[in-house]
């Protein structure tokens, strides 16, 4: 018995530390095939630039202000530039962002709203976001299922 709650507990523990570090900042993008292309942290995907808008949310209250670097130039920056992807969220949610869409709606990789870094409580650490507020409110209803948070990785079609 003593044996089978040792075994246990290590379980949890090795499975806190799996969630907290793939929460805790980084973003993985790969390949089509699975082939790890990049691992960013914050500081990587601010480097690539940092743009910030106020728009309204269903998942937020009022208007509130993202910070966050363009998704286009974080995926240059990585040497990806012009192609599809899919973004996938920590629980299993995974969307695909065609390259048309991102030009035309300039999606950023959010990492603070209002002010504050994004944390887990509040959908982060990282979090797609749209200008909802700049787009025709047909078009924001479309992207809005586009604003992945707990964004853990995103895959290159």
């Amino acid at each position: 018995m003593i044996r089978l709650s040792s075994v246990l507990g290590m379980a949890v523990l090795i499975s806190a530390t799996f969630v907290s570090s793939t929460l805790a900042g980084t973003l993985k993008i790969t390949g089509s095939d699975g082939t790890v292309l990049a691992v960013l942290d914050r500081e990587a995907i601010e480097a690539a630039g940092m743009q910030s808008f106020e728009t309204t949310t269903p998942w937020t209250d009022g208007t509130s202000s993202f910070k966050g670097a363009p998704l286009a130039a974080v995926l240059q920056r990585s040497g990806i530039a012009g192609k599809d992807i899919t973004a996938l969220a920590f629980d299993d949610y995974a969307v695909t962002l065609t390259s048309e869409a991102m030009a035309l709606h300039a999606p950023i990789i959010a990492t603070r709203l209002n002010g504050e870094l994004l944390t887990l409580a509040d959908k982060g650490p990282f979090w797609i976001m749209f200008n909802f507020d700049e787009i025709p409110e047909e078009t924001a209803a479309e992207l809005r299922s586009l604003a992945v948070w707990h964004l853990i990785e995103i895959e290159v079609e």
